[in-house]
């Protein structure tokens, strides 16, 4: 088996038990704010300590960056946050497998109507 398919399963598999964690965290009361900050200000020094261990390991300082890149990087989280916001959202209706697994989920589409 190749290499990139052991690698996009295990992603698969810690996102899944990220949003356990998630679930269980909006579970003990927490908002969907609250559980969602959680996931941000976690990870946020775990991102800062590997892009530090990548720049230190190949000897490389942080390139220039021009305003577009910040532009685009500012879009792009908050993207990530207003979907972590709805998926959070989702463990409230018992609905997380269907959003998970759904290519659209129910807060985007109307199903169609019964005949």
């Amino acid at each position: 088996m190749e290499p990139w398919v052991l690698i996009t399963l295990a992603a698969a598999a810690v996102q899944t038990l990220r949003f356990m964690l998630q679930k269980g965290l909006r579970a003990t009361g927490l908002s969907t704010g609250g559980a969602t900050y959680a996931r941000f200000v976690f990870a946020a020094p775990l991102a800062g300590a590997a892009l530090a261990a990548l720049l230190l390991a190949r000897g490389e300082a942080l390139p220039a960056l021009r305003p577009a890149f910040w532009l685009w990087a500012m879009a792009g989280g908050l993207a990530q946050i207003v979907a972590t916001l709805a998926t959070v959202a989702l463990f409230a209706t018992r609905a997380f497998a269907v959003g998970i697994a759904s290519p659209r989920p129910r807060c985007c589409w109307s199903p169609p109507s019964r005949r």
